[in-house]
């Protein structure tokens, strides 16, 4: 399996670490991307861990980083591909 993750994914991470960035300095920020990241290895894995999400069922959902973030992703043949990450709260994708 080989992980990737898309354009909009990565601009859903630089914003994330952005916010944390003014609210709570460099150390902050880096840590809250850290925590997001951290499951990428357990989707590799176990890429079939995470419920199907149930408005869109091409994706799964996985919760992240003591409930604070998902992350939206697709199987493809043997690709992981990370389509969308946003805080558990907002509003539905």
């Amino acid at each position: 399996m080989q992980l990737e993750i898309t354009k909009r994914a990565r601009r859903n991470l630089d914003s994330i670490g952005e916010h944390y960035y003014r609210i709570g300095g460099s150390a902050l920020a880096r840590k809250m991307i850290a925590r997001i990241k951290e499951p990428f290895q357990q989707l590799l894995n176990f890429p079939y861990s995470a419920p199907v999400y149930k408005y869109k069922p091409t994706l799964r959902c996985l919760v992240v980083a003591d409930g604070l973030f998902i992350i939206f992703y697709r199987i493809e043949q043997a690709v992981i591909e990370i389509v969308h990450i946003r805080r558990a709260e907002q509003d539905l994708l």
